[in-house]
């Protein structure tokens, strides 16, 4: 009875013992019976049910209630395990299950429970390996990175074990080793035995190089070669391997730089040529390298940059900090398209000491005899007095185009506005020398000569008014702030605007001021403001909105109102001509909008509108900014 007991006290401490083991760890832990009832489980297992199935585990459950549950794929797959297991065999296998956007990985080991010669049970076990699968993803894919970075360097790369012996080396390595030396590498060889073979003294200077790189010195120099008859340059860099604050080996880069050797010297052989076509041509030159660095220039340049950015430049100089801040993105851009053989040309003017003056650049990239890009050409030619003729001659051409234009309209007055009041004149006046006119006739004769005289007078004003144009565009012109402009021009209509309770906003944001004639501006201003106060649409208080904005060297103006607007695909001919009215509800003479259009076009700016019978009307101003901040 002693021993029994002690035999119950062992099994129950092994039960304890096994059941805290189990119960400690984080594997997922169950068994199960030959019924497939649980014999065992720990709380992880349940917990794991629980949140992957939502199924409530206890000792009741049988195994296949819960494969009754799963997709009838994945509970086949599982009574395959479990009879496998059955049958004596250990099963062990790895699922990936989709969880949280995620995937996560499980080991199983399914082992039978044998007595006495026979399978009782299965005890199973599961770990979540996910971080250890995502780890040998991300170091396979790192191995992957390195080997193809390796293999497709344009270096030779090798490393090196603390006795000198290969450990590892890339494809061009071995490539250049038969190449120079007729020698194939196996690693484990010895790095100075075909040097020793080939040079001894040369193995001897490598093997101190060696020894000193492994007492955790980096070493890097160039060295030259006559290989196969011809002489090749080529860089090394020698670096220890550290681990755990000891040197383990060396990692060794070998690149040829031949071309680049040449290339420089090629470079400083006609540095010489290069310098005296630079100081014999009337152009600034500037040769700028691929990484947008100065690396030649000749006086004019030197002067050039002296002059424009107070910058006195040196070989080596970057390009960009040669400019302003506000061109440096331009700048940029250009030297980008230039490396594609683009060359970009266009013209500035700079004030200098008071003095304006027009330059000439032009930016071009430079291809070697491969075509493979070797920086970029930046030339300057100052083209002051070309432009003072090329302005004096749009200048004059401008004007007679604008005269032509005053002398059409002229002519469209004499014809059709001048003739019918100068016809009754002459008619009327006839009458009055003819002694048969009745003496109460004579008062409404002198009256209708009276009215067509005022009418004759009427169209000289609006003649002179038009002729006017051509003389006043020669006045000064000046900076306008446009929001001043505005409120000047709505104080001065105040009480028209009080009375039919306009609305006027404005909104110019970064234009705010312009150069140019301003009393041409405020004349546009004013009468398109006017027209839309008067053209109201009836029962609705008029609403004016001006906006401005620069956009491709030009200002464009955007001008709206709630108006009654106007049939423009019945008048599309008509809209800015000269005495055209299309609503005769509102006095007017059909003047305003041809003299809008007249001021618009002598500055150099169109105008156009769009517009619908009760829509408003919109009008788009632009004017040529460059051309009025040089004028």
């Amino acid at each position: 009875m002693t021993q029994r007991k002690k035999d119950q006290d062992e099994i129950l401490r092994s039960r304890a013992n096994i059941s805290a083991i189990i119960e400690n760890t984080s594997d997922l832990v169950y068994s199960i019976d030959r019924n497939f009832d649980f014999i065992t489980y720990n709380q992880p297992f349940k917990n794991a049910m629980k949140l992957v199935y939502n199924f409530d585990l206890d000792y009741e459950t049988n195994t296949l209630t819960l494969l009754n549950g799963l997709p009838p794929e994945v509970a086949e797959k599982w009574m395959g395990i479990y009879n496998k297991a059955f049958d004596g065999e250990t099963v062990q296998f790895v699922n990936e299950y989709p969880f949280g956007g995620a995937i996560i990985y499980l080991s199983y080991s399914v082992n039978p429970i044998w007595e006495s010669g026979k399978v009782i049970g299965l005890s199973c076990f599961s770990r979540d390996i996910t971080r250890q699968k995502l780890d040998e993803a991300a170091i396979k894919k790192s191995a992957a990175n390195l080997t193809a970075i390796i293999e497709n360097s344009d270096a030779s790369i090798y490393s090196v074990d603390t006795e000198l012996r290969f450990i590892t080396f890339n494809k061009l390595f071995t490539e250049k080793v038969i190449e120079a030396y007729n020698v194939e590498l196996e690693p484990g060889d010895s790095v100075l035995d075909f040097l020793k073979e080939s040079d001894p003294e040369q193995a001897l200077e490598w093997e101190r190089m060696y020894i000193r790189a492994l007492s955790g010195k980096s070493i890097q120099f160039t060295k030259g070669f006559q290989i196969t008859g011809a002489a090749t340059f080529i860089t090394f860099s020698i670096n220890p391997i550290w681990e755990n604050d000891a040197v383990i080996g060396l990692s060794c880069t070998a690149r040829d730089i031949t071309k680049q050797i040449t290339d420089e010297m090629a470079i400083r052989k006609s540095e010489a040529s290069l310098r005296t076509v630079f100081n014999n041509t009337d152009m600034a030159c500037l040769l700028i390298d691929t990484g947008g660095n100065i690396i030649s220039f000749n006086t004019l340049a030197k002067k050039f940059m002296n002059e424009q950015s107070n910058i006195v430049i040196k070989e080596g100089y970057p390009i960009l900090d040669c400019v302003d801040e506000n061109r440096k993105s331009l700048v940029s851009d250009i030297l980008n398209k230039t490396k594609n053989g683009t060359g970009v040309n266009y013209q500035l003017s700079r004030e200098t000491n008071g003095v304006v003056k027009w330059f000439d650049l032009t930016w071009a990239g430079i291809k070697d005899n491969k075509m493979q890009d070797f920086g970029h050409i930046f030339t300057v030619r100052d083209i002051t007095e070309k432009k003072k003729l090329e302005t004096e001659r749009e200048k004059i051409t401008a004007d007679l185009i604008q005269r032509n234009k005053a002398l059409e309209q002229f002519t469209y007055i004499i014809s059709h506005n001048l003739r019918a009041p100068v016809a009754n004149i002459i008619g009327l006046s006839s009458l009055i020398s003819n002694a048969g006119i009745e003496s109460d006739e004579l008062p409404e004769v002198i009256k209708s000569i009276s009215r067509s005289a005022n009418k004759l007078d009427n169209v000289i004003l609006d003649l002179n008014q038009i002729l006017q144009i051509n003389e006043d565009i020669n006045e000064n012109i000046q900076q306008i702030s446009l929001p001043k402009l505005i409120e000047d021009i709505k104080f001065s209509i105040r009480h028209m605007v009080e009375k039919e309770h306009a609305s006027i906003a404005f909104d110019f944001g970064e234009v705010t001021e312009m150069l140019s004639v301003k009393s041409f501006i405020h004349s546009i201003f004013y009468n398109l403001i006017l027209n839309s106060i008067k053209y109201r649409k009836p029962g609705t208080d008029p609403m004016i909105n001006i906006n401005a904005k620069s956009e491709n060297g030009k200002i464009q103006i955007i001008y709206k109102d709630n108006g009654r607007g106007i049939d423009t695909l019945k008048y599309a001919n008509e809209l800015f001509g000269l005495y055209k009215r299309f609503d005769t509800s509102v006095e007017g003479k059909g003047i305003g909008l041809f003299m809008v259009k007249m001021q618009v076009e002598s500055l150099g700016g169109t105008i156009r509108l769009q517009s619908e019978l009760n829509k408003g009307t919109e009008f788009i101003i632009e004017f040529p900014q460059a051309q009025l901040q040089t004028a």
